[in-house]
């Protein structure tokens, strides 16, 4: 898995590809959590639509919390993942704890509300 990272226009865009595993994802989140968190970023878009097909994270409770802890000084964090894998499990764990995530099968629909002026409302979580 490697992730290429990009700062423009007042935010920062994690491109992820490859094969994935979960220790790798974690060992990643720390990783861009420290380094989001020292250059000042408030709003991040990670865009996995490059994730192999068989990457299958079958802990999304425990990656949400993660997500949650390092990422906790962003204002806003949009996830791009492939269509048709959307869960929200992720995005309902973290949101418990404080972050605003939202997750997106379209990198456009998710830098709009990643970018929308404030005050800032999150997309509805279906049940």
């Amino acid at each position: 898995m490697q992730a290429r990272v990009f700062r423009k226009d007042g935010f920062v865009r994690i491109e992820v590809t490859g094969p994935a595993d979960l220790e790798g994802l974690l060992r990643m989140i720390r990783t861009l959590g420290t380094q989001t968190q020292s250059h000042g970023d408030t709003l991040m878009l990670v865009n996995l639509q490059g994730l192999g097909r068989r990457s299958q994270f079958h802990r999304p409770l425990f990656i949400g919390e993660h997500v949650a802890q390092y990422f906790a000084h962003l204002t806003r964090l949009a996830s791009v993942v492939q269509v048709g894998k959307i869960t929200r499990t992720s995005e309902k764990v973290a949101r418990a704890q404080g972050l605003q995530l939202s997750v997106f099968d379209s990198e456009r629909d998710a830098m709009a509300w990643l970018l929308a002026p404030e005050p800032h409302t999150s997309p509805a979580i279906p049940p």
